[in-house]
């Protein structure tokens, strides 16, 4: 939500279709070895995650997928092959890329 309201900031930005990728993730049962960064995470932060997803999908479902369409990954890609499976539901000739963690 917080990044979505900062899009405030470029005219006509909020108006436009989001398509928002979820990137997949490896299990790990050591947390001295969970690297986020890196998509490895213990099952806490597994479960917390797909719980973030499921909101997600819901919020999809409520607006319409012409407005938001969620696209989870079944496993890790990173980040350039997560934008350009997201880019696979554009045919718009122009896109924003916006991270998760960088507002406006």
């Amino acid at each position: 939500d917080e990044v979505t309201s900062s899009f405030e900031h470029a005219p006509g930005l909020a108006q436009c279709r989001i398509v928002l990728v979820c990137d997949g993730y490896t299990l790990t049962d050591d947390a001295a070895q969970e690297r986020h960064r890196r998509g490895l995470v213990g099952a806490e932060c597994a479960r917390q995650y797909e719980e973030y997803k499921s909101v997600l999908q819901a919020r999809s479902a409520a607006l319409g997928e012409d407005r938001l369409t969620v696209v989870a990954l079944e496993k890790r890609h990173g980040f350039a092959h997560a934008v350009r499976r997201g880019l696979e539901h554009v045919a718009t000739p122009f896109v924003c890329v916006v991270q998760h963690d960088r507002n406006w």
